[in-house]
């Protein structure tokens, strides 16, 4: 079980970062993304009420990773796949509302038990992370978390069970 949770810190932890920007390796011979990189990614912080609290990742070959963590449906690890059209509608969607113009965080000072999030998507090869905790985000935050969050609705999870050692 110890090590479990070790795994599930590092690959969040290397998910992550503290980065809002970072270039993706190209494969060489395809000029293409690397499958295993971060596609998207959202983060929802607790509160001290019963904020929805975690973490998923889109790669761009579609793999996606799950963790719920308190107040969701599904708690623990999980494992699934996005198709790509799904990945297609997430990539429209960012390049019409203009996500890569944000600014990297929306951040009210004076909110003090606040839920935050973070989201990270792909775009002009670069991942771009948002860190939000605020009553009054972009638009275009909310308009993209909605249809991620509708995306990982349709995932078929997979539970992920701890290796006993």
């Amino acid at each position: 079980m110890k090590v479990y949770k070790y795994i599930t810190v590092f690959i969040f932890a290397s998910l992550f970062a503290c980065k809002t920007r970072q270039p993706l390796e190209e494969n060489s011979s395809t000029g293409t993304l690397h499958p295993d990189s971060v596609f998207t990614s959202i983060e929802r912080s607790p509160c001290f009420g019963k904020c929805p609290v975690f973490k998923a990742v889109i790669f761009n070959s579609g793999k996606s990773v799950y963790e719920g963590r308190s107040s969701v449906k599904k708690l623990g690890m999980f494992t699934g796949n996005v198709s790509e059209a799904q990945i297609k509608l997430l990539q429209q969607k960012a390049i019409n509302l203009k996500m890569d113009t944000l600014q990297a965080e929306y951040v009210n000072p004076h909110l003090a038990d606040f839920p935050s999030h973070k989201v990270s998507f792909l775009m002009k090869g670069e991942l771009k992370g948002v860190y939000v905790m605020s009553t009054d985000p972009p638009s275009a935050i909310t308009e993209y978390e909605q249809l991620l969050e509708e995306t990982l609705d349709l995932v078929n999870w997979t539970k992920m069970e701890p290796k006993n050692e």
